[in-house]
Parts: C-alpha cells; sequence; structure tokens
C-alpha cells in the first residue's frame, strides 16, 4: 500500500450546518444579588443553579467563574489563593456527581503542572504570582478595594476537562435546571497571611459564572429528543477525583498508605506531602512570603527548602524511596530509590502523566534566591503520580478497575528520618477515575448504562 503526504492535498472547507449559534450568559448565585459578599466565617457557600437552557449546550472550555477578591487592610493573598475548599455538583434530580474534598489542593496541584509561561500569561487573573516577579508584585495581593479574579474550574463536567458540549438542555426535570453546582469558602488562613500580628480576612464579591451557550434550532433539537423518546442515551464523559487523606503517625520512618477506592477505570494518582493543619502566618514581608513555611500549599518529601530569611536551607525528612502496590502487583515493579536527589521521581511522574515533552510543567523548573537555584520539585512541589492508563487513546477504558477485587492500593514511603520530627504531615492522595454520564429521555441521568 502507497500514499502520498497529506500536505500536499488541499480541500475545501466544509459549510456548518445552519442554525447553530453561540452566546454568552451570566449564572448569579442563588438567592443571592451579584453584590452579595461571601466570607469564610458567613454565607460562606456559593450555590449555582445551572438553568436547563432551551435547545443549549454549554462550551465548558470557554466558561469560568469570575468574582471580586477582596483582603482585609492587614491582608496579603497567599502566593496562589484558592478560596474553595470543596467542590460539589448534582444533577437536577439530586445525584451527586462530583464531590471533591480539599478542592483546594487539587488546584494548586494542576497548577503546578502547567507551564511557566501559562502561570505567567494567567497572573493577572488568576492571582498566581509564583512565576513572575514577586517581589514587584506583592503589593497588589493586598487589595481593600477588590480585584477582578478569574477561577477555572477543576471539573469533570463543567471545567475545562469536558472535551464535549453539554446538553443542559436534555436535563430539565420538575426541578428546572440542569446542575446544581456548590463551592464552599476556604479559611481565611489557607487564603491570606497577616502583615502584622491581627487576623486577616478575605471576601469575594460579584461572583458569577460566566458560561458560553451553542445553541442550536429547534429542528436539530426535535432530532435529538426523538432519538431519546426511542430509547437512545447521550454519553457524556467525564473526570472525577476523590480525595483521601492519612495522617502520617509515630516516629517510624516507613509509612504504608492504603487507600480503598472502587473504580471501574482508575486512571491516574496523585499523592502530596502536607501538614495536618494550618495557622495563619502573621508579619509577612516579601522575604517571608516566599518562604516554604509560609505557603500552606508546598509540598514536603524534597530535599531542599526555603527558609523565612531568603536561604535555602536542607531538608532532613525527605522522601529516599516509594513504591505502588495493588494486590499483588507493584507500580513499578521494584521500589524507586531517590538517589542522590528526588530527580528520579520528578522524572517518573512526568513520563507516567505524558508530561515529558518540550513543555515542561512550572514543578520541574528552577527557584532562586538571592544567590542560587534549586528546583521546585526539590524544594516545595514534591508529588508522587502514577498512571494506570494502559493506552493513551482517548475512549478506550485502560485504567484499573479498583472495584474487581476490593482489595486496597497502596503507597508504600520510606523517609530518610522521622517526617513529623518539625511538624505533623498528611498524605493526600487524589484517586482519578474516568467515568461516563448517560443522559436519558425526561431529565433522567445516570452513571450506569441501560
Amino acid at each position: 500500500m502507497e500514499a502520498i503526504p497529506r500536505v500536499l492535498v488541499s480541500r475545501d472547507m466544509i459549510k456548518m450546518i445552519p442554525g447553530i449559534k453561540c452566546l454568552r450568559a451570566n449564572i448569579l448565585p442563588l438567592h443571592h444579588s451579584g453584590n452579595h459578599q461571601f466570607t469564610s466565617t458567613a454565607s460562606n457557600k456559593v450555590t449555582f443553579q445551572i438553568p436547563s437552557f432551551p435547545n443549549s449546550y454549554i462550551n465548558t472550555k470557554r466558561s469560568f467563574i469570575r468574582f471580586v477578591l477582596k483582603t482585609s487592610a492587614n491582608g496579603v493573598l497567599v502566593p496562589q489563593a484558592n478560596p474553595f475548599r470543596r467542590l460539589l455538583l448534582k444533577s437536577s434530580r439530586g445525584q451527586v456527581l462530583e464531590d471533591i474534598d480539599n478542592y483546594d489542593t487539587l488546584c494548586r496541584l494542576f497548577q503546578n503542572m502547567k507551564t511557566k509561561q501559562t502561570l505567567e500569561a494567567e497572573a493577572v487573573s488568576t492571582k498566581d504570582i509564583r512565576a513572575v516577579d514577586v517581589g514587584k508584585n506583592l503589593s497588589k495581593m493586598t487589595n481593600v478595594s477588590g480585584q477582578m479574579t478569574k477561577h477555572t474550574l477543576q471539573s469533570g463536567i463543567l471545567g475545562d476537562w469536558q472535551e464535549y458540549l453539554v446538553p443542559v438542555s436534555s436535563m430539565v426535570a420538575s426541578s428546572g435546571y440542569a446542575f446544581q453546582l456548590e463551592l464552599f469558602l476556604n479559611e481565611d488562613a489557607k487564603v491570606v497571611g497577616s502583615t502584622n500580628t491581627n487576623p486577616a480576612t478575605y471576601s469575594l464579591e460579584e461572583v458569577s459564572f460566566d458560561v458560553e451557550l451553542v445553541e442550536v434550532s429547534d429542528a436539530i433539537m426535535a432530532d435529538i429528543n426523538s432519538e431519546l423518546a426511542n430509547g437512545a442515551q447521550i454519553p457524556l464523559p467525564y473526570k472525577l477525583w476523590r480525595s483521601h487523606q492519612t495522617a502520617l503517625s509515630g516516629a517510624g520512618t516507613e509509612h504504608k498508605i492504603d487507600i480503598s477506592e472502587s473504580a471501574m477505570n482508575l486512571t491516574n494518582m496523585y499523592s502530596v506531602i502536607m501538614p495536618q493543619s494550618w495557622s495563619q502566618k502573621q508579619s509577612v514581608t516579601n522575604t517571608k512570603y516566599l518562604a516554604k513555611e509560609f505557603d500552606p500549599y508546598s509540598f514536603y518529601g524534597g530535599r531542599k527548602a526555603l527558609s523565612a530569611s531568603g536561604a535555602f536551607t536542607d531538608a532532613a525528612d525527605y522522601v529516599n524511596k516509594y513504591v505502588w502496590r495493588y494486590g499483588s502487583t507493584f507500580y513499578p515493579q521494584s521500589p524507586i530509590e531517590l538517589v542522590p536527589d528526588s530527580t528520579l521521581a520528578l522524572e517518573t511522574s512526568l513520563a507516567t502523566l505524558d508530561l515529558k515533552n518540550n513543555e515542561r510543567p512550572f514543578m520541574a523548573t528552577l527557584e532562586d534566591n538571592a544567590t542560587e537555584s534549586h528546583p521546585r520539585f526539590e524544594s516545595r512541589d514534591f508529588v508522587l503520580a502514577h498512571s494506570f492508563r494502559k493506552s493513551g487513546d482517548k475512549g478506550i477504558v485502560s485504567g484499573l478497575n479498583s472495584a474487581n477485587s476490593g482489595a486496597p492500593i497502596s503507597l508504600q514511603l520510606h523517609f530518610n528520618s522521622n517526617p513529623n520530627a518539625s511538624l505533623p504531615k498528611s498524605v493526600q492522595t487524589f484517586i482519578e477515575q474516568e467515568n461516563t454520564l448517560y443522559i436519558k429521555p425526561n431529565g433522567e441521568s445516570s452513571t450506569v448504562a441501560n
């Protein structure tokens, strides 16, 4: 069989079917006007009821949450402020489709996997200034009058991860809306530090969910509804994350983390080491702002740390060996020994997540102080990740079926010294799986096909 290169044959463009148009809509929080103030102590849950727009689909890649983020006069936003700690998404019939606890940590985890250039370009909207000159931008992290901030949902259905248009008009039920999205506000200590010794606070105002809708004609929608009425279903694949937190107890150097998760198509796992508790940092300065101990989303396990004085210090409680296990199978087949540094853990994570290309993530870049530099992965962005995918092809179920045997997935960690010596720590693990939401007649939906 022979063929000529595709670039030698040009083709005319095909016209799109008529009757399709795009429009934007602003969805305000339930029971609140646009200028309502949300805080961590009062009105600490933002609820959106996504209407079943007639003949419409949501383009999630062109949709986002926006709000005016305000701090108290003594408040300074942490390097990448995460105002939401939990995401809950329900169908119109009350079925829980997504429930992500420790949502703020998941957001930081995926921010670290973006490129440095992307974080620089998004800094003005997301207020994540870690990739730019922090000294020149620190003053903007205190803003009593507020500044417009964009938040992209880390949701498998309504976020950037969704690759298909979401057919909200086919999900109407007696409730009159397609989805209910609930975002729970984070505590003050994890969003703002204090520039003095008094407690600092933050608030959100002018909150809105800005969505782009793709509207089709009545004729097109009639064909779709006819298919549904005849028993057809609309499959909507989506990613789902679950959070598992395990405290590291005792003074030993070997720890085994067992994670019980019943998933038919478990694709990826991410584990980070964090302090078990967090209190608001006080007397924050330019130098202290960059310190690992002043960032609530610093991940431990690496061999370096940037101190409050601006100097790099050596960590003694670093991870020097780890391995995943499910049943009698190890991933990889033998434990990964991190000698003489953590580079092998970084490269293994990048390779298994298909991130090993020219667009290196931010966590693989260098962090500088006045005299030297060290990898961010080593100093504050340490993560252990593994992909169970057998193939990168989309549309193929190739992950791990952890519901098959009921056995837990284990992460075996070996530290150089007691990880709780300086402060108690825990392992935060996120399980990523792929599900399918089947949309049926009369607004019904289920994760189980007929």
